[in-house]
């Protein structure tokens, strides 16, 4: 079982650059349901950085095994400078973003919680369980889902926090803004496994 994992870690993982990240994005949105999901990760990265993006984002797909056919292709930049924060999402791009510097234990929660902007986003969170996260969490139902003046009021933040503990089982950075309460853990945790 273990040789499987790592197999599947190897072919869900691509390293590319310049150019060729571009060329597969386009090519890759019509073909990432044939090959999986998948995350392109700039072949400048170090190692060290490589193993985190790997461990994350072979934790979001083990939580998430049902969404692996909406999934698609994923882009990873890393950049010195993300405006109004440390990492974001742009979903026409499928684009991650993530502020470098960062620290080891930051890393993969930053991009287990964009990874969960590009889940809600390609795979229908708001659509098929937004209501219900809304009352899980205790939120204002007449909210918009991805907008708000506070930051930690943004249902879709709330979803983003979640897959970051579902998928990597802990959350250290925003735990002390949002508090997720273990019914919006288990909805999301079921949704990714087709069960809700």
């Amino acid at each position: 079982m273990k040789t499987l994992l790592i197999e599947r870690r190897a072919r869900r993982v691509m390293a590319l650059s310049g150019w060729g990240i571009a060329a597969v994005l386009l090519l890759g949105a019509s073909t990432a349901v044939a090959r999986g999901p998948r995350i392109l990760v700039p072949q400048d990265v170090p190692n060290e950085v490589t193993a985190l993006v790997e461990s994350a984002w072979a934790s979001y797909l083990d939580a998430f095994p049902a969404k692996h056919d909406c999934i698609g292709t994923v882009e990873l930049v890393l950049v010195a400078n993300v405006p109004a924060g440390e990492a974001s999402y742009r979903y026409a791009d499928h684009l991650v973003r993530i502020e470098i510097p960062t620290t080891p234990e930051d890393f993969p929660e930053s991009l287990a919680h964009e990874l969960g902007h590009h889940l809600d986003r390609a795979c229908g969170a708001r659509e098929e369980i937004g209501a219900r996260l809304v009352v899980t969490q205790g939120l204002d139902r007449a909210a918009s889902w991805d907008q708000g003046v506070l930051w930690h009021e943004i249902p879709a933040e709330h979803f983003a926090e979640a897959v970051v503990e579902v998928a990597l089982g802990r959350r250290l950075m925003h735990a002390d803004i949002v508090t997720l309460s273990e019914l919006t853990l288990r909805l999301v945790s079921d949704w990714g496994n087709g069960k809700h």
